[in-house]
């Protein structure tokens, strides 16, 4: 059996849009297994979008939407997308939520992230 890297943890995780799929499966489903706030980076212009996690399949199946469309359902980058194209975006976890907390927790968290990262007047979130 070929030797798979360590998981580096969810503070350590990074990889690309474009690498999702060629994760180990046990990073996938470490990664479907944890809801929480995520932040997209921009390669080409450091533009950064914060979203979250709260349904099904957890980090990695919303991640998947992006894989699959470019733009995860998301206005502004539909926009992004209509205009420059696809992007293959750099994505990080911002916080785990707990597994007590609610979807509407989660949201709340993701907004207090895009406040301090200022991802709404300099980014890509318009709300």
């Amino acid at each position: 059996m070929p030797y798979e890297i360590a998981f580096p943890g969810f503070a350590n995780f990074s990889a690309t849009v474009e690498e999702l799929s060629l994760l180990p499966l046990s990073w996938q489903n470490s990664l479907s297994s944890v809801q929480g706030v995520y932040l997209l980076v921009c390669p080409n212009t450091g533009e950064q979008y914060v979203g979250s996690a709260t349904g099904t399949g957890g980090c990695m199946g919303r991640w998947n939407a992006y894989a699959k469309n470019s733009h995860g359902d998301n206005r502004m980058l539909k926009e992004r997308l209509n205009t420059v194209g696809q992007v293959n975006f750099a994505i990080t976890i911002l916080e785990v939520a707990s597994p007590d907390m609610s979807a509407s927790d989660v949201v709340a968290r993701e907004s207090a992230w895009k406040h301090k990262l200022g991802s709404r007047a300099f980014g890509l979130n318009a709300n």
